[in-house]
């Protein structure tokens, strides 16, 4: 395996750039090829759990909109030590599904 020193430039560089990804471990940076995701199906149960997701997206945003809700929001997001779309997406995902 070939060890390169990077750039200060390119030691910040994370995710997809082009065809390659960038990963960071604790050991170094790793540099691969982008995975063909194309004839890759979700199942049924993935759809269900991304659509959650993309709901709780909307909650946040409707969290962000909303000035009452974003102080009681801000407020537990501080007592909990946590950003507050991490706090969203928690309270979100607590409900039951519809």
């Amino acid at each position: 395996m070939a060890k390169i020193l990077m750039d200060s430039s390119i030691q910040s560089v994370r995710g997809q750039v082009g065809n390659l990804v960038y990963r960071k471990y604790k050991w170094g940076m790793v540099v691969s090829k982008a995975p063909d995701m194309s004839e890759v199906r979700p199942s049924a149960a993935q759809k269900v759990h991304r659509a959650r997701f993309k709901a709780a997206g909307a909650f946040y945003r409707q969290v962000l909109a909303d000035p009452v809700l974003k102080r009681r929001y801000s407020a537990m997001a501080r007592r909990a030590g946590v950003p507050l779309p991490a706090i969203t997406l928690r309270e979100f995902l607590k409900r039951k599904p519809a």
